[in-house]
């Protein structure tokens, strides 16, 4: 008769047996955990690039500068970059999550197993370069860490150079002077003039001589597009 206490049968066993570790499928630091992460970094970088160019191109063509307002242009262009960024933190996530859940090939902040809502967290402050710090990636994880740094960084700055040009106003009415200028000229024997002087930022006209017959917003003198 075992004594008081004492565990016996299988529950002996039960509460002796260690708390086992996943056993990754591959070695760290082995070359097929170099090429798996290396591949994963590549597809990521592609994909998001492709998906970038292809929110861009369809905000640009389901509204064309001109065929809104400039408020609904501009919540249209901010809403769709946003959308695009957001999708692809979410890209990130889920490979930041299958590759530490199941392959094995590094830990999000000490978790083996970190949960969505981590690697969610993680690859949103890394992709904005926020980086508080608080969860640390280990093992080849890193390394996916610092692509995604340098991709949102340029992804980022693609996004702000579009909606720069595609949110500026003033290129419109430099337009539409130059095409005033064009007509004029039409009408004025000989003074007709190239393309390249009517260029914006190369025009050169005296608008104190001829402020009437030019009829070129001012506005365009102060941003310096016309010459006075």
């Amino acid at each position: 008769m075992p004594e008081c206490g004492t565990p016996s049968g299988d529950s002996a066993e039960f509460d002796l047996a260690p708390e086992m570790t996943p056993i990754s499928p591959l070695a760290p630091g082995s070359l097929p955990e170099a090429a798996l992460t290396i591949g994963c970094c590549i597809a990521l970088l592609l994909l998001t690039t492709w998906l970038h160019y292809e929110a861009l191109r369809a905000i640009r063509l389901a509204h064309p500068r001109g065929a809104t307002t400039s408020r609904a242009r501009t919540m249209l262009v901010l809403l769709g970059i946003s959308t695009a960024h957001v999708t692809e933190v979410f890209l990130y996530a889920g490979a930041y999550y299958l590759l530490a859940r199941y392959a094995h090939v590094g830990t999000l902040g000490g978790l083996v197993s970190p949960s969505l809502n981590a690697s969610l967290y993680f690859s949103l402050e890394t992709y904005s370069s926020l980086g508080y710090g608080d969860i640390v990636p280990s093992g080849a994880l890193r390394a996916m860490a610092g692509v995604e740094a340098l991709n949102g960084l340029l992804l980022i700055g693609w996004s702000a150079c579009y909606a720069h040009g595609a949110l500026d106003v003033f290129p419109d009415r430099a337009d539409r002077s130059v095409q005033r200028l064009h007509r004029r000229n039409e009408d004025v024997p000989g003074a007709a003039l190239g393309d390249d002087q009517l260029r914006p930022g190369r025009i050169d006209l005296n608008l104190a001589a001829q402020p009437d017959d030019l009829d070129v917003d001012r506005s365009l003198v102060d941003l310096g597009v016309v010459k006075p």
